[in-house]
């Protein structure tokens, strides 16, 4: 999966770094993303480090990218 980019209630602005006193809420939030679609399948993640540094959605241009380890 693909996290990119923090939701609107916890960043400065839409492609913004997450505020800090809204990081303890920001990571119960990754947490239970994961815990939602990992039994779906789902068990390697990235964090899009730049959302808005390209225009198209960051699966578009991870197709056939592959991520190794735990």
């Amino acid at each position: 999966g693909i996290i990119g980019g923090a939701p609107s209630w916890a960043a400065y602005n839409a492609f913004g770094a997450v505020r800090p006193e809204k990081e303890s809420a920001y990571l119960t939030f990754v947490e239970r993303v994961v815990e939602r679609y990992g039994p779906r399948g789902v068990h390697h993640w990235m964090m899009w480090p730049e959302p808005d540094a390209i225009q198209s959605p960051p699966g578009e241009l991870s197709r056939g990218a592959r991520c190794e380890g735990s």
